[in-house]
């Protein structure tokens, strides 16, 4: 069954209605499932590994989500050029995950990336359009500041 995407409207760049991030301490433990587990950056960047991505994101990401879990493997990758180096070609070729990935210059509707230029006010339109889930794994963002 498909579900539509019922993301909300109402969130602006200048009223961004979305959680504060805090910084996480150089050692930084939490508790998962009972077990302490360390998202220290130095623990993080351990884990780099460049298959497809630019900076590492490939072992970063696995590692993440091997520790925290997934709920359904779908990831949303904006700015992500061709394709061929971004965040999630190695999570959908080597993990098994789907998605939608987009951009601005480029299309390719084999590997789920569509040409589209994405701003604060067509995200929500362009999510509904792709039949994206309400709740995901992953987004990532790569574009230029002039793209919102």
């Amino acid at each position: 069954e498909n579900k539509k995407s019922k993301l909300r409207s109402d969130i602006t760049l200048e009223n961004p209605e979305v959680p504060k991030v805090h910084k996480i301490p150089p050692k930084a433990e939490v508790q998962l499932d009972q077990r302490p587990v360390d998202l220290s950056i130095k623990k993080i960047q351990s884990h780099e590994k460049i298959v497809f991505s630019q900076n590492g994101e490939d072992g970063i990401l696995e590692y993440l989500f091997d520790t925290i879990g997934t709920t359904d493997k779908y990831y949303v990758e904006f700015g992500a050029q061709g394709g061929t180096q971004c965040n999630t070609r190695y999570l959908r070729e080597r993990l098994g995950w789907s998605g939608l990935t987009m951009d601005g210059s480029h299309e390719n509707k084999n590997i789920g990336l569509y040409k589209e230029f994405i701003t604060s006010e067509n995200i929500v339109q362009l999510c509904e359009k792709y039949n994206v889930p309400t709740e995901f794994d992953l987004l990532s963002i790569d574009i230029d500041s002039t793209d919102l």
